[in-house]
């Protein structure tokens, strides 16, 4: 289970800011696809993962669940 990996377990944690982008604020889908990407390339190697997500706005979390329901993708909340 993920030999490749330092860790088997990880917790990730992601602010707003960083979903932000170069725009600086909401939210950049480019962003978000590129961290999905990763994120699922981590998982299907084994390795644990949980993410959270920091933002100041309730209004942002729910632009971003919306978004990866969007895409498929499963949420737990």
């Amino acid at each position: 289970m993920a030999n490749e990996y330092k860790y088997d377990r990880v917790l990730l944690k992601l602010s707003g800011e960083a979903l932000a982008g170069d725009q600086g604020y909401g939210i950049d889908p480019r962003v978000v696809d590129d961290l999905a990407e990763e994120i699922a390339e981590i998982v299907h190697d084994g390795v644990q993962l949980a993410v959270v997500v920091t933002i100041d706005a309730a209004e942002e979390l729910e632009k971003i669940i919306q978004y990866l329901i969007e895409k498929g993708e499963k949420v737990v909340c």
